[in-house]
């Protein structure tokens, strides 16, 4: 993946990653065990795998309507190794077109 501007997406990300943070500490104060994440329009899964590293989510939706994207995507859960996280059977992801 490369981005145009990877500064830019670099402090994006590091934003994101501080939010989502915040966030988690919050629920898990009020008691909350297990989160969950819906990413829209995920493209590639470059922020995707970032956020699932941290562990802060027991399960990540992530949304594509690109299918080119989502090729890439499950690529790339594949190739960072959270296809344990996620079903790992190519034929069974989603990828219908909403067009």
């Amino acid at each position: 993946f490369h981005h145009p501007n990877s500064n830019t997406m670099l402090k994006a990300l590091f934003w994101m990653l501080n939010r989502l943070k915040f966030i988690a500490d919050l629920e898990f104060e009020n008691g909350h065990k297990r989160l969950h994440l819906l990413e829209m329009y995920c493209g590639c899964g470059a922020h995707t795998m970032a956020i699932s590293k941290t562990g802060l989510f027991s399960a990540i939706v992530a949304v594509e309507l690109d299918q080119r994207l989502v090729d890439a995507c499950i690529e790339n859960v594949i190739r960072n190794g959270a296809e344990a996280n996620c079903n790992n059977d190519r034929d069974r992801y989603e990828t219908k077109s909403l067009v």
